[in-house]
C-alpha cells in the first residue's frame, strides 16, 4: 500500500554522531567539530514529527534571528578590528598580538595558529593590523557618504506621514471602543435583573469593552508623550554639513580608539582574511547588511615594486605619487604619498642616486665638450651636484673624465675631438682649454 502521508508529515530521521569532541592539548581547550553527513548513523521514520519541516524551518530562522551575537570586548588597543577579523581557512577569530623591540612603539598584528591533537600548528595566518585596519577604514569612510538633503527630507516626510496615519487610525480605534462601551452599557441597563444569565453575559461584555478602552487610552497616552519628528530643510542642511568631512571627524583628537571600534562594529559584521602572501593580503569585508566586498591590501614591498615600475616608465616622483594615491594606496604609516616618500622609495633601491649620478656625469661630459676649465668645473660640481654623491676633488674629476673617454654605461661617449665639437656655436675670439690640461 502506498504511503499517502505528506512528506512534511512523515517520520523524523534520527541521527547519531553528528559532532565529535576533540580533546584539548596543553593550554588549548577542547573543541567540537561537526562531522560530515556521510558519517552520521541515521534511522529514517524514527518517530512522528511534532511540526512540519516547513514550520521547523520557520522556527529555526526566527530563533537564529533572535540569537545574540557575542563578540569579544572592544578593548583599548590600537588594533581597531579586534574581534571582527576571522580566518578564511578555519573561520576562527584571529587573535590580536602586540609586540615591540628595541624600544619601538608597540605594533599590533592579527594571528590564527590553531594546534592539532599533537600540539603542532595546523596552519598559520598572520598579518599586520596597521595594513588591514587602514584598508578597511578607507573602505568604510568612503562608503559613509554625506547625507543627501532631498533624500533625507523625503525619508523624514514619509515617516511623519506614516506617523500621522497611525495617529488617525488610533483615534478611530479609540472612538469605536468608546462606542462599544456605550452600547454594552446600554444593553446591560436594558436587561436589568429580570434575566440573570443574560445580565451576567452582558455585564462581562461591558467589562471587556471597558478593559479594551483602557488599554487603547494607555497606548495613546504613551504615543502622545513621544513628540513627532519635525525636521526642516535647514536641519537637513546642518545634518549634511556634519557628515561632509567624515575623515576629519574620524581623525579628530576627541575621537578615541573605542569610538572608532564601535563605529566599525556598527557597519561591519566581520572581516575575513582569505590569503596572505609576500605581495599582499586578500580580504573579504562583510557589511552589516549582508553585502560582501573583496579587498586587496598590498604590502609595502609590493608598493615599492610599483614605484620602480613607474619610475622605469619615465614618470617623475610627483606623477608616481598621484598615481598611487588615485589607486587608494597608502604608505606604511597609512598616509598618502608625496614626492618625498617616492624619493625615499627610490633611495631604498638605489634608483634616485643612480639618476643623480647619471645627471652629474652628463654635466661633466658637457663641460668637457664646452672646454670649461677644471677649476670652474669643480665650482659648478660643488654647487650643482647632489650632496649624496660625495666631495669633488681635482683627482676625482680627472678620473671621471678618463672614465667618460672609455665609455660609461648609459652615458654617450665623449667625441674624439671635444674641442671641435665644443667650438661649434662659439663666437669668434673665444678661448679654449684642453680638458686634461692644468
Amino acid at each position: 500500500m502506498a504511503d499517502l502521508t505528506p512528506p512534511s508529515r512523515r517520520g523524523v530521521v534520527y541521527a547519531y554522531g553528528r559532532v565529535r569532541v576533540l580533546p584539548g592539548t596543553g593550554t588549548a581547550a577542547r573543541d567540537i567539530e561537526r562531522r560530515p553527513e556521510s558519517d552520521w548513523i541515521s534511522t529514517p521514520e524514527h518517530h512522528e514529527p511534532y511540526v512540519t519541516s516547513e514550520e521547523w524551518s520557520t522556527i529555526s530562522a526566527q530563533l537564529a534571528a533572535r540569537r545574540p551575537t557575542v563578540q569579544p570586548i572592544v578593548g583599548k588597543g590600537s588594533a581597531l578590528l579586534q574581534g571582527l577579523v576571522r580566518c578564511g581557512q578555519c573561520a576562527r577569530r584571529l587573535q590580536t598580538k602586540y609586540w615591540a623591540k628595541d624600544g619601538q612603539a608597540r605594533a599590533a598584528s592579527y594571528m590564527c595558529r590553531p594546534l592539532n591533537t599533537e600540539g603542532q600548528p595546523e596552519h598559520t595566518v598572520t598579518c599586520s593590523a596597521r595594513l588591514v585596519d587602514q584598508a578597511v577604514i578607507d573602505t568604510v569612510l568612503a562608503a559613509l557618504t554625506p547625507v543627501e538633503m532631498d533624500a533625507a527630507l523625503t525619508v523624514i516626510t514619509d515617516a511623519n506621514r506614516e506617523q500621522a496615519t497611525n495617529t488617525r487610525a488610533q483615534a478611530r480605534q479609540l472612538q469605536e471602543a468608546e462606542e462599544d462601551v456605550d452600547r454594552a452599557r446600554h444593553l446591560y441597563e436594558m436587561a436589568g435583573s429580570s434575566h440573570a444569565r443574560v445580565s451576567a453575559d452582558l455585564l462581562q461584555k461591558y467589562e471587556d469593552a471597558l478593559a479594551r478602552l483602557d488599554d487603547l487610552k494607555r497606548v495613546q497616552a504613551r504615543l502622545t508623550r513621544q513628540a513627532p519628528v519635525s525636521v526642516t530643510r535647514e536641519d537637513a542642511g546642518a545634518l549634511r554639513a556634519l557628515t561632509q568631512d567624515i575623515r576629519r571627524l574620524w581623525d579628530a583628537g576627541t575621537t578615541t580608539n573605542e569610538d572608532r571600534k564601535r563605529l566599525l562594529r556598527t557597519v561591519l559584521s566581520e572581516v575575513v582574511v582569505l590569503a596572505t602572501t609576500a605581495e599582499g593580503i586578500e580580504l573579504e569585508v562583510g557589511w552589516a547588511g549582508s553585502l560582501r566586498q573583496r579587498l586587496a591590501v598590498p604590502r609595502p614591498k609590493t608598493v615599492d615594486t610599483l614605484v620602480i615600475q613607474l619610475h622605469h616608465e619615465g614618470q617623475d616622483p610627483k606623477a608616481i605619487a598621484e598615481h598611487l594615491n588615485a589607486r587608494g594606496l597608502t604608505t606604511a604609516k597609512g598616509t598618502s604619498f608625496k614626492r618625498s616618500t617616492i624619493y625615499a622609495a627610490l633611495d631604498r633601491h638605489g634608483l634616485r642616486r643612480r639618476d643623480e649620478r647619471r645627471e652629474t656625469l652628463l654635466l661633466i661630459r658637457q663641460m668637457v665638450i664646452d672646454n670649461v676649465p677644471r677649476k670652474e668645473m669643480l665650482v659648478r660640481l660643488t654647487s650643482e651636484s647632489p650632496n649624496g654623491l660625495g666631495r669633488w676633488t681635482r683627482i676625482r674629476l680627472t678620473q671621471t673624465i678618463s672614465n667618460l673617454r672609455h665609455r660609461v654605461a648609459g652615458i654617450p661617449p665623449l667625441p674624439a675631438n671635444p674641442r671641435a665639437e665644443g667650438a661649434h656655436g662659439r663666437g669668434p675670439g673665444s678661448t679654449t682649454v684642453t680638458p686634461d690640461g692644468p
